[in-house]
């Protein structure tokens, strides 16, 4: 398992766009020269944690969202499943999967610790 790179660049040149930025504001927020942010948002350039943090300020985002799908995990899997699933839900609803949910967690946190 690797870092996806591609990935990364992908939800930054997404999230910049949204921002209505372009590759050289950006690299001007974070003082870095344009040619490296497309050189990231082509997975061609790996950035640095500081720099991936630089962009994320920039954008006025979490690093979580930055480097989504980037990390290759069964939890990854879990996420984008319950996110697939629930998409679609009324808040009213979201909160009763919720409810059920963190019930269901306690329910099997208190088998595996009676097993200890």
């Amino acid at each position: 398992m690797g870092f996806n790179y591609k990935a990364l660049g992908k939800n930054i040149k997404k999230l910049r766009n949204q921002k209505g930025m372009t590759q050289a504001e950006l690299a001007e927020a974070i003082d870095k020269s344009d040619s490296l942010i497309g050189q990231i948002e082509n997975a061609r350039g790996i950035p640095s944690l500081e720099t991936v943090a630089d962009i994320a300020n920039a954008l006025e985002v979490g690093i979580d969202r930055l480097v989504y799908g980037s990390l290759k995990s069964k939890e990854d899997y879990y996420i984008k499943e319950i996110i697939r699933r629930t998409k679609d839900f009324e808040r009213d609803d979201m909160n009763l999967v919720m409810e059920l949910f963190l019930s269901v967690v306690q329910v099997v946190e208190d088998q595996c610790n009676s097993k200890r």
